[in-house]
């Protein structure tokens, strides 16, 4: 089996480097097979797309015409702990100094449903994202919750891979969302 490096490097190589009338299209086939998702939560935690990655900008304005309320993750530059503050559509920014505070948080805990970000994921709902370690370390514990966020990782549908390997501190994911298909895992 492949590294998560290796995975990474080939998955990028493979499958995010697509023309801009894809990465458009994705984005509001995207939205279609997120809508049940959407419908069934009311706090819901998104991020802004970096390259290579599907907009959100359809699903986030859906959402938002919908009366949903939006939540962005942010961390401090010393910590691998995100916070989640209410969204702000003109700042994509995630790192900031320690005395930066929070306007509108939310805890991970009280959020209905998570977007996240991913570099690949498997059929079992095992994610590899950047190397970070961001989102395991702020949602360590969630799977000793009875009452949890869903936790749904975007993607294109080339990223879907049969097998990742995952260590004790990966969270497996719910659903993956791509511009193809809701997968429940």
């Amino acid at each position: 089996m492949k590294s998560k490096n290796e995975l990474r490097k080939i998955i990028t190589a493979q499958c995010l480097n697509f023309d801009s009338l894809y990465y458009e299209n994705a984005a509001k086939l995207l939205l279609q097979m997120a809508k049940p998702l959407l419908l069934s939560a009311n706090k819901i935690a998104i991020y802004h797309a970096n390259i290579n990655e599907i907009k959100l900008d359809f699903l986030i304005d859906f959402a938002i015409k919908q009366g949903k309320k939006l939540f962005q993750p942010i961390s401090y530059y010393n910590s691998k702990i995100m916070r989640f503050n209410g969204y702000d559509k003109n700042n994509s920014k995630i790192f900031y100094s320690n005395n930066y505070e929070l306007k509108d948080e939310i805890q991970w805990y009280n959020l209905d449903l998570i977007f996240l970000p991913l570099i690949a994921i498997d059929k079992l709902g095992h994610r590899i994202g950047k190397g970070g370690g961001y989102y395991d370390t702020t949602l360590s514990g969630i799977l000793e919750k009875k009452v949890r966020p869903i936790l749904c990782g975007v993607g294109f549908d080339c990223q879907l891979v049969n097998k990742i390997p995952n260590d004790e501190w990966d969270i497996p994911l719910d659903y993956f969302l791509s511009e193809k298909q809701l997968i429940k895992f």
